[in-house]
């Protein structure tokens, strides 16, 4: 098991790094989209049109959505139901993850060859937006992109979880001990700030006293 925990380590860290390029890309397509329907708000207030801001934001949001999905899924941060999960003994847990993963990699390389036929498509190459007059191919090309990453990252956790089971729940435990552990240790950076904040408020509310006196 400690190989396998040392291989899945560097995945970790791989995906961690696509997840924080995922979210920075996100957060710029985000600050675009409001920066175009800004403008374009002002300028229905203004009587004036700039017929690309409309473009820009909306495909700035379709880029966005899909490529924040990347970190969504790869963080485990979308929407679930856990009710009757959370009434499932470990062993039953370890299963139904496995049975998740399986349709998220159906769900997810559907949509990625979907994308990719799309994307090939005459129609879609040749194509041209209205306003932008750029290739239609550069929109759709959000669906294949976000959905191999989120393909890739559903096999890994497949693995993962197939591998939970061989060693019977010994991959869950670790994770959960490291969990543990870096919690413990955030809550005594939080303690020795607090401490800190504390020393360094009393020392100025000493000094402001000393000075009043004086």
């Amino acid at each position: 098991m400690t190989k396998f925990m040392k291989f899945k380590d560097c995945v970790d860290t791989i995906f961690d790094w696509i997840s924080t390029a995922a979210k920075f890309f996100s957060a710029c397509l985000l600050i675009v989209m409001i920066c175009a329907v800004s403008v374009q708000v002002v300028g229905r207030v203004l009587e004036f049109r700039v017929p690309v801001t409309e473009e820009i934001g909306t495909y700035s949001l379709i880029w966005m959505t899909y490529i924040a999905s990347i970190a969504v899924i790869i963080k485990g941060e979308h929407l679930s139901v856990d009710l009757f999960l959370n009434r499932y003994k470990p062993g039953q847990r370890r299963v139904v993850r496995v049975f998740i993963d399986v349709l998220l990699i159906v769900f997810c390389g559907m949509l990625m060859l979907f994308g990719f036929q799309l994307c090939q498509n005459p129609i879609i190459i040749n194509g041209r937006t209205p306003a932008l007059q750029m290739s239609r191919l550069y929109v759709y090309l959000s669906v294949p992109i976000a959905m191999t990453f989120a393909t890739l990252f559903a096999v890994y956790d497949l693995i993962v979880a197939v591998a939970d089971i061989a060693f019977k729940g010994g991959l869950t435990e670790e994770e959960n001990r490291r969990k543990a552990i870096e919690e413990a240790k955030h809550e005594k950076e939080l303690e020795a700030e607090e401490a800190e904040f504390k020393k360094v408020f009393l020392a100025n509310e000493e000094h402001k006293e000393k000075e009043e006196n004086q």
